[in-house]
């Protein structure tokens, strides 16, 4: 078992023990090792400056910070005026609420100066600056969050977010419920951090967010995506998703799709070592329809891609009776041909007969079916009345250019058009074809 890291209480803070000296601490890492450098230089001219936020919590959790922000008591036009000596390209991201952004290369961090609340509408604050690191982690949302650390290593925690993390607990800084109504979407990110993080919800915190969960419908629909994106793709998706339900948020999420608990179990059954995928897969079991993504503010791509999914698995979902050839093609699917939609099928599918002959299969691994793929191999579907070449050159004879995926995408239509019975001869097939070819349709699925 990996030991846990160590460290001493002093007047300053908590500092890591084999972390304190420069040299042990640094990390081979480019985004770290350009906010050392911004931090050395507001420092060499007589401001504070520290890590913040996120990147410490995730040091001490033992893990990689994507990204580290720097928290510091020099104003905006102070930090611009210093990081221009080394060369930094600025970028005033949200300079009216003190941060800038300053990138070198493909180093990229946030700079932002110390800040107190001076007024909140549940969505956005007014601030006013601050010399005080005390103040500006009272307004943080998560004692986890509410740490600093300076470049030596050491941790400033005002608000016992080490010891939480300890005890693998998340919680908000003060009052839940202040916190909450100062930005609602501070109900989402409570759930985001429990999916990302695996932590248990404090009492109090988690009851708050039930009472308040109404208030996210005046946050926009671009900020709640967001947050429900990463949601849905975490690790601990499933904690969180059950949490959300209990909270009645699935529900006012999603609709009538998020009130099923079988919909919850069936999202977090979804295992992708892609992260995108992972998300358009999750995602399809709560968006059964065109229509339930209508409202959502999110991508084109993402639209269509959880779309794809959706398309891919509902005629499973409608079958009446446990057909033999449909799970031959779930798991032809699984078994690694088109193993992107495979498993999700077999899932969906599974959840809405209620079928024990499928979900046994939901327990089953990847590593178990393909080695016993040979003893389900009766199970499996003749291949295409179509072939690869076949589609190629109708392609060049149509005078249309397609590449190697867009074939994969145009055989996977085909095939679904095929086992649901829309085409079955070669010369149905290829007038399907020559119809997605002229379409561009090689080019959306």
């Amino acid at each position: 078992m990996k030991a846990k890291k160590q460290g001493k209480i002093t007047e300053a803070g908590f500092e890591l023990c084999g972390v304190g000296r420069h040299h042990r601490y640094m990390e081979e890492n480019s985004q770290k090792r350009w906010a050392l450098r911004i931090i050395e230089q507001l420092e060499s001219e007589g401001f504070k400056a520290r890590f913040a936020g996120g990147c410490v919590r995730d040091e001490l959790l033992g893990k990689t910070p994507h990204d580290y922000d720097v928290a510091t008591t020099a104003k905006p036009e102070q930090v611009q005026t210093s990081l221009g000596k080394i060369k930094a390209k600025l970028i005033p991201t949200g300079i009216e609420h003190g941060t800038v952004t300053a990138v070198r290369g493909k180093s990229v961090a946030e700079i932002t100066t110390l800040r107190a609340d001076v007024s909140t509408d549940g969505r956005r604050a007014t601030v006013a600056f601050t010399d005080s690191f005390e103040v500006d982690a009272s307004r943080r949302d998560f004692t986890v969050n509410s740490m600093y650390m300076d470049r030596h290593g050491k941790v400033f925690d005002y608000f016992n977010g080490k010891k939480d993390i300890a005890a693998n607990i998340l919680r908000f800084v003060g009052e839940p419920e202040k916190r909450i109504k100062e930005d609602y979407l501070r109900v989402l990110r409570l759930f985001r951090f429990v999916s990302q993080h695996g932590f248990a919800v404090e009492a109090s915190s988690l009851s708050a967010a039930k009472e308040l969960a109404k208030g996210i419908d005046s946050l926009s629909g671009e900020r709640v995506w967001s947050e429900v994106k990463k949601t849905l793709s975490g690790n601990h998706a499933l904690i969180a998703l059950e949490l959300m339900h209990g909270a009645g948020l699935t529900a006012a999420l999603f609709g009538v799709a998020g009130e099923d608990p079988k919909r919850v179990a069936a999202a977090s059954a979804w295992k992708h070592e892609n992260k995108e995928i992972l998300l358009w897969g999750r995602a399809a079991v709560f968006f059964p329809t065109k229509q339930s993504l209508a409202t959502w503010k999110m991508s084109a791509k993402e639209r269509s891609e959880i779309l794809s999914f959706v398309d891919s698995v509902a005629w499973l979902g409608n079958s009446a009776e446990f057909d033999r050839k449909k799970l031959g093609f779930a798991l032809d699917e699984t078994l690694g041909f088109e193993s992107v939609v495979g498993s999700l099928d077999l899932m969906k599918w599974a959840e809405s007969l209620d079928r024990l002959e499928v979900v046994q299969f939901l327990h089953l691994d990847f590593e178990w079916l393909k080695q016993n793929a040979k003893s389900l191999e009766p199970l499996r579907v003749k291949q295409l009345p179509v072939n690869g070449n076949e589609m190629l050159e109708l392609a060049e004879s149509l005078e249309i250019k397609v590449k190697g995926k867009s074939i994969g995408n145009l055989f996977r239509i085909l095939r679904s058009g095929y086992y649901m019975g829309h085409w079955q001869s070669k010369i149905d097939g290829l007038r399907v074809l020559k119809t997605l070819l002229e379409d561009g349709e090689d080019e959306t699925f």
